[in-house]
């Protein structure tokens, strides 16, 4: 009796080692994730198979990966990440704007700046103004690309 017990709780536990693993070895395992400006992307792995699922809006599309498509979806992925670069960068430089504006207006009250002073602090504003301009510029077409490459992969 104790014999039988014991092989039917071998039994069962081999079969559930073996639904386990079974288990394991089909479920999905997420490569890389990204969002930025309203676009979003997961890029999922079962097996061979390589599965993007893509949010824009409030619209989810999945897509296969396959040679067809692999260069605009990798574009896709590039343009997002840059997004969330290019926006973290425009608003460092709007941050660096407002802390050299600042620093001018209390040097100016207190009468701290030396001559030339003002000239430094304008040299800082106007790099400070120009990265942004380049930053929102950057920023602007890589909105473009996302959108196209949206576009591209969705119809």
């Amino acid at each position: 009796m104790k014999q039988k017990i014991l092989s039917l709780i071998s039994l069962s536990f081999t079969i559930f080692i073996m639904v386990v693993s079974n288990a394991a070895a089909t479920s999905l395992t997420v490569i890389r994730e990204g969002n930025a400006g309203g676009y979003e992307y997961t890029i999922s792995q079962d097996q061979n198979k390589i599965t993007w699922k893509i949010i824009h809006k409030g619209n989810t599309i999945v897509i296969d990966e396959t040679e067809g498509n692999r260069e605009q979806l990798d574009y896709f992925m590039r343009a997002v990440r840059e997004i969330k670069v290019q926006t973290i960068k425009l608003v460092s430089y709007a941050i660096g704007l407002l802390f050299v504006t600042i620093a001018t207006v209390i040097f100016h009250k207190k009468k701290y700046l030396v001559k030339g002073g003002g000239a430094i602090f304008a040299l800082l504003v106007i790099l400070a103004l120009s990265q942004i301009v380049i930053a929102s510029t950057d920023l602007s077409s890589l909105y473009k690309d996302a959108g196209f490459y949206y576009y591209r992969l969705t119809n």
